[in-house]
C-alpha cells in the first residue's frame, strides 16, 4: 500500500493505522487550513473507488522519471560526439611504391591469350572433399563472384571430361593437395591424361598443418618437398613471372603470420619458378635449438610448376583460400593456365551516388586522377539542390552530374522489388532503375570510432576485404551513400579515397566513370551473355525492373506470362546471330546439303561453320548435360516436336500443369487443324484460321540416301548418350528417339 506524506484533518483512523503513522493534534490544525492537497492525496492513496486514477498518476511519474533519465544520457553522448569531432577527420592511409613514385619492377599486365584453336571448354572443374567445407564454399563464392562457369564434385566422382573430341573443363582446381594424391588410379590417371592431352593446367591449395602431425612431407611425383606449420612475414610476388595479369607485384603485405598457418615449397627443379616469397618466423624452439633456427630464411609460399617435368604447368598455394591475395592470384592463374579463355576484363566501372547532400570539391579532384571522368552523383531526393544563395547553387553544379540520372525516393521500391513504384517513376519522369550495392557504410555510420564491429573492419573491409572485393570481381559498381557519411569523420570520402589507392596498389585494374546510360547499357551486357552462357546472375532475379526487361511487354495481369524464344538459345553457348542459311549465301548455293554436313575439317571456313549449324544442334544429350550443370531436371520440361505438330492441344496442357499455371487456357477454341495447310492454325472465327506464312509448314523433298546414311552414323553416338541420359533422369523417350532405337538393335 502506498502511503501520503500528509493525511487531511477528516483521514479515518484506519487510514493512518494501516500507514503506520499517528498525527498529532497541531498537525492537523495546520494542515487543516490547505485542504485540497490533502483531499487529492485521499482520493488517490486511500480510496478504493479510485484505483484507475491511481494507476494512471504512478504512470505519468514514471514516464516523467525514464523522460529525466534518458535526457541526462543522451545530452552526455551529445556532448561526447562534439568532443570527438572536434577533430580533423582522418586521412586515407595506403601507402604503396606504385603511388610514391618509387621504383616498381612490375612487367604487366601481361597477355595470355594465345594462338591458335585450343580444343578446351571456358569452365571451371572443381574437385573437393566435401561441398561443405569452408575452403570449397569461397572457391566456389569466387568463381560465382567472377561468374565462370563451374561445376564442382566429390573425390573420386570425376565427371565427362571431354566430348567429340574437345575437352568440356579449361582449368582444374584441387581442394588440397592431398585429395589429388588420394584418388583412386583409374581417377587420377584419367585427370593426368585429360590435362596432359588438351594442356589443362591444375591449382592446388595446401593445409597449412599435415594431417599426420608431420613437419616436412615429400612428393616425388612433383619433385618437391612441403614444409608445414610455418610462420611466415614480408609476403612479396614475383614481379619477373607472366602468370600475373591483374595482380600488380612490388609491394609487401604487412601482415605477419604466426607459426602454424602456412605451408611453403621446397624444390631444386628448374620447372619450378617462385609466384611469392617471403621471411620465415623462427619457431618457439628456436631458441633452445640454435641449429635449427630459420629467422630470416626466404620460403617460397606460392610457387608455379611450368610443366617441364610431365607436360602439365600447375600452380601451387601454401595456404587455403582465405588469404585475401589469393583472390587476385587465382584468377591470374586461372587465366595463365587457361591461355586466357577464361579471364576478366581490366576495366572497371564505378559510380558514387550521394543521397540528399554535396561533397567536396577536393575529393572530387583527387578521385579524378585515380578514375577517369569521376564525378559524384546527387540522389533524385536531393531537396536542397539548387535551393541555397549563388555561391552554394554554383558549389551543387560543379559537384554534381544530373545527367538524366536519378537515386531511388527514400531508397524504395528497389528491394524488395515493388512493381507500382517502377510503373510510376516510368510514368512521371520516364526513370529506369539501376542496380545499387552498399559500401559498408550507412546512415548511422558517421565516426570512425564507433564503427560497427571497430574501425579494424572498416580497414578489412578496404584492405583486401568485402569492398576491395567488388573492384575486383564485378565490372561495374554503382554505391549508395548517405548524407551522415560526408559529415563528422566524412568517412565515405575517407573508405573510397583509400580502396581505390589500395587498388592502384595491388591491381592493374583500369578505373573509370561513364554516364549513367553507359552503366545502363553495361549492366545490360553483362546480363545478357550470363543469361546465354547458362548461368543466370542476382541482376536478373533481383532486379525484375532492370533495362534488360524493357525490352519486353509488360504483363497486363497476373495470369499473363512472358518468355523468352530462341532456338539457338538450347544449343549454343554464344547465341550466334547470323542464321542458318541466308539468301544467296555463296555456300548454300554452291554446295549440296550432303557436301556441307560431311565436310571435313580441311574445308573453307565458311563451309565448316555451316556444317557446324547443321549437325550440333543434334547432339541433344551434350547440350542437355550443359542445361543440368546448373538447373535440375524438374525444371527442364522437354517437348517432342512430333507431339507439338500432331497433337498441339494436348502438349499445351501438359506445358501449362509443368508451369503450374493458375487460369488454365482452354486450347480448343484457341487452334484447329486445317485441312488445306496440313497443320493446325490459329482459329479467328468459325469458318476462318490464320495459318503460318508460306515458309512455314513446307513439304520438303526426301532425303538423299547417301545424306541420311551420313546422319544416322554421325548421331548414332549422340542418340546413345541421349537415351541413357533420359532414362536416368527417369524422363520419356520422345517417339522418334524410341524408333531409332529400335531400328538399332
Amino acid at each position: 500500500m502506498l502511503c501520503p506524506l500528509f493525511f487531511p484533518s477528516n483521514a479515518s483512523p484506519s487510514c493512518k493505522t494501516n500507514c503506520g503513522l499517528q498525527t498529532p493534534s497541531d498537525f492537523q490544525l495546520s494542515m487543516a487550513r490547505i485542504d485540497i492537497l490533502p483531499r487529492t492525496a485521499q482520493r488517490l492513496f486511500c480510496q478504493r473507488r479510485c484505483t484507475l486514477t491511481r494507476a494512471l498518476v504512478i504512470v505519468i511519474l514514471t514516464v516523467l522519471v525514464v523522460f529525466g533519465i534518458l535526457n541526462y544520457r543522451n545530452g552526455h553522448v551529445i556532448r561526447n560526439v562534439d568532443r570527438v569531432t572536434r577533430h580533423p577527420p582522418p586521412t586515407p592511409y595506403t601507402t604503396c611504391n606504385s603511388l610514391h613514385n618509387r621504383p616498381l619492377s612490375n612487367k604487366g599486365p601481361h597477355n595470355h591469350n594465345v594462338q591458335g584453336d585450343l580444343k578446351i571448354g571456358r569452365k571451371v572443374l572443381i574437385v573437393v572433399e566435401t561441398p561443405f567445407s569452408r575452403n570449397a564454399k569461397n572457391i566456389a563464392i569466387g568463381m560465382e563472384s567472377a561468374r565462370f562457369v563451374y561445376k564442382i564434385v566429390e573425390g573420386n566422382k570425376i565427371p565427362t571430361l571431354t566430348h567429340m573430341g574437345k575437352g568440356r573443363f579449361g582449368i582444374v582446381i584441387f581442394e588440397t593437395i592431398n585429395l589429388y594424391m588420394t584418388l583412386d588410379d583409374w581417377s587420377r590417371q584419367l585427370i593426368d591424361k585429360y590435362c596432359y592431352e588438351f594442356k589443362v593446367g591444375m591449382i592446388f591449395f595446401m593445409k597449412p598443418q599435415n594431417d599426420n602431425g608431420v613437419s616436412m612431407e615429400k612428393f616425388p611425383d612433383f619433385s618437391l618437398t612441403v614444409h608445414y606449420n610455418v610462420g611466415i612475414k614480408e609476403y612479396k610476388l614475383n614481379p619477373d613471372s607472366r602468370v600475373w595479369r591483374i595482380t600488380k607485384p612490388g609491394e609487401i603485405v604487412s601482415e605477419t603470420f604466426p607459426e602454424g598457418e602456412w605451408a611453403v615449397f621446397h624444390f631444386n627443379h628448374s620447372t619450378f619458378e617462385p609466384l611469392a616469397s617471403a621471411i620465415q618466423i623462427a619457431s618457439f624452439y628456436d631458441d633452445y635449438e640454435p641449429s635449427a633456427a630459420n629467422s630470416n630464411k626466404t620460403v617460397y609460399p606460392a610457387i608455379l610448376d611450368k610443366g617441364e617435368n610431365d607436360g602439365i604447368r600447375r600452380v601451387f598455394f601454401g595456404q587455403d583460400f582465405s588469404f585475401w591475395l589469393h583472390s587476385l592470384m587465382l584468377l591470374d592463374s586461372i587465366s595463365y593456365l587457361s591461355y586466357g579463355m577464361i579471364s576478366l576484363s581490366l576495366e572497371r566501372y564505378i559510380q558514387i551516388d550521394i543521397d540528399d547532400i554535396f561533397a567536396l570539391v577536393e575529393s572530387q579532384s583527387r578521385l579524378q586522377e585515380s578514375v577517369e571522368g569521376f564525378h559524384f552523383m546527387l540522389g533524385f531526393s536531393g531537396w536542397y539542390y539548387q535551393h541555397g544563395n549563388e555561391e552554394e547553387n554554383l558549389g551543387d553544379r560543379t559537384l554534381l552530374v544530373m545527367d538524366q540520372y536519378a537515386v531511388a525516393p527514400h531508397h524504395s521500391g528497389v528491394f524488395p522489388v515493388h512493381d507500382p513504384v517502377y510503373t510510376a517513376w516510368k510514368t512521371v519522369w520516364d526513370i529506369k532503375v539501376l542496380p545499387r550495392q552498399t559500401c559498408g557504410l550507412f546512415t548511422h555510420t558517421y565516426l570512425l570510432d564507433s564503427y560497427p564491429g571497430g574501425p579494424g573492419r572498416l580497414e578489412k573491409s578496404i584492405h583486401g576485404g568485402e569492398l576491395f572485393k567488388t573492384f575486383l570481381y564485378n565490372p561495374l559498381n554503382i554505391y549508395m551513400t548517405h548524407l551522415s557519411n560526408y559529415g563528422n569523420d566524412r568517412l565515405a570520402l575517407y573508405t573510397f579515397e583509400s580502396v581505390i589507392k589500395f587498388v592502384q596498389c595491388w591491381t592493374n585494374l583500369k578505373l573509370k566513370q561513364g554516364t549513367p546510360m553507359d552503366h545502363a547499357i553495361k549492366i545490360l551486357v553483362t546480363v545478357r551473355n550470363t543469361w546465354r552462357s547458362g548461368q543466370p546472375t542476382r541482376h536478373v532475379t533481383d532486379f525484375q525492373n532492370s533495362l534488360y526487361l524493357e525490352y519486353f511487354p509488360h504483363p497486363q495481369d497476373k495470369h499473363e506470362y512472358l518468355f523468352e524464344k530462341s532456338a539457338a538459345y538450347f544449343d549454343n553457348i554464344l547465341v550466334p546471330k547470323r542464321h542458318m542459311r541466308a539468301h544467296n549465301d555463296p555456300v548454300a548455293v554452291n554446295y549440296t546439303f550432303n557436301e556441307v554436313v560431311s565436310a571435313s575439317d580441311s574445308a573453307p571456313r565458311e563451309v565448316k561453320a555451316l556444317r557446324n549449324r547443321c549437325l550440333l544442334p543434334g547432339e541433344y544429350a551434350h547440350h542437355l548435360e550443359r542445361w543440368l550443370d546448373h538447373f535440375s531436371y524438374r525444371q527442364i520440361h522437354i517437348i517432342d516436336g512430333e507431339q507439338l505438330k500432331d497433337n498441339p492441344i494436348g502438349v499445351m496442357d501438359e506445358v501449362q500443369k509443368f508451369l503450374g499455371i493458375e487460369k488454365y487456357l482452354n486450347y480448343t477454341s484457341i487452334v484447329r487443324y486445317d485441312s488445306k495447310k496440313g497443320f493446325y492454325c490459329q482459329v479467328l472465327s468459325d469458318n476462318k484460321n490464320k495459318c503460318l506464312g508460306r515458309s512455314k509448314g513446307r513439304q520438303y523433298n526426301p532425303m538423299d540416301e547417301e545424306s541420311e546414311d551420313f546422319l544416322k552414323k554421325y548421331y548414332h553416338k549422340h542418340n546413345t548418350a541421349l537415351v541413357q541420359l533420359l532414362g536416368k533422369l527417369k524422363i520419356r523417350e520422345p517417339a522418334w528417339l524410341k524408333d531409332y532405337t529400335n531400328t538399332a538393335r
